[in-house]
């Protein structure tokens, strides 16, 4: 899961920002319509365990707090030492995102 989380957000540094775009534009049909193009054209070839809709979901929080949190689920799944690295869950989304806490 992680990795996924890792390579969309490589993958959405790569190229314009389609989530930050939508917000501009308000076509949001459109911005779903190519963040799906680069989940089964670039992501999952190079990925086959992740799902369209997990790839889906990662891409449209890029850049938000949304995204952030899904970083801090999996540090908190995967990091045994999560209570002593970032204290709360809140610190972490907030420094993630990052926010000055």
């Amino acid at each position: 899961m992680r990795t996924l989380k890792l390579l969309v957000a490589s993958a959405l540094m790569a190229m314009p920002s389609t989530a930050l775009r939508a917000n501009e534009t308000n076509h949001f049909g459109e911005t779903l319509q190519e963040i799906r193009h680069l989940c089964l054209d670039v992501i999952l070839p190079v990925y086959p365990p992740a799902s369209l809709g997990d790839c889906i979901s990662f891409s449209l929080t890029f850049g938000t707090y949304g995204y952030a949190e899904h970083e801090c689920i999996a540090e908190r799944e995967l990091n045994p030492d999560f209570d002593i690295d970032w204290g709360t869950f809140s610190n972490c989304v907030h420094v993630l995102h990052g926010d000055t806490v």
